[in-house]
């Protein structure tokens, strides 16, 4: 069976995947397959995988919109003589991959955030800011937004407002080799989600679309 995994990196255009928040993100912006051996032991399968799906929205107060997300963790592998990403769990154990030159480097992730930005503004927003603890393949996280960053400019139609927020997750990965000669970091940033929302400000009301 054959499992084709659409990325995008973060600047690029999310307008194709709006109301899609199952599409599966890497980290390098292009297009990840799962057909063959080779993919299985790839430098991006080392790296991993991820999908967001946004499940329910409520106001907390006047000014906060939280999130209820799942977020999936995935690898390609090989499954009853099948080749398909599955979930595993994102902090262990460490995942490894062939160099052109058959040297098998390590890669083991020692932190992991959730981020969320505003389109066309690009500024981290702070109350969003999620570490993940849990070494779980799939989990479910609150994040929390204020209305003053996710509002789209030019929605107002009081009190109901048009919203958005592009969430991703970063790593920091930890590269070493078998004969200790390789062992370094690298912070790498993967592809984001866009979630959209109907905000109603005077019932203090949050609708996913």
């Amino acid at each position: 069976m054959k499992s084709t995994l659409l990325a995008l990196s973060m600047m690029a255009s999310f307008a194709a995947f709006a109301g899609q928040p199952s599409t599966v993100k890497v980290a390098d912006g292009t297009s990840a397959y799962c057909t063959t051996k080779k993919d299985t032991e790839s430098r991006a399968n080392a790296k991993g995988f991820y999908r967001i799906k946004a499940k329910k929205a409520k106001m907390v107060g006047n000014d906060v919109v939280e999130v209820k997300v799942d977020i999936s963790f995935l690898k390609c592998t090989k499954r009853s003589k099948q080749f398909t990403f599955r979930e595993v769990g994102p902090l262990a154990p460490k995942s490894y991959f062939k160099t052109s030159n058959d040297l098998i480097i390590g890669v083991q992730a020692e932190r992991i955030e959730v981020n969320a930005y505003k389109d066309g503004v690009y500024r981290i927003i702070d109350l969003a800011k999620h570490t993940i603890k849990e070494n779980r393949g799939r989990q479910q996280i609150t994040l929390a937004f204020p209305v003053e960053t996710i509002i789209n400019d030019g929605s107002q139609n009081r009190p109901n407002y048009d919203a958005s927020v592009d969430v991703y997750i970063t790593k920091t990965l930890r590269y070493t080799s078998p004969d200790g000669a390789i062992n370094f970091l690298e912070d790498i940033a993967y592809g984001s989600y866009r979630i959209h929302m109907d905000l109603d400000l005077e019932k203090g009301t949050v609708k996913l679309k």
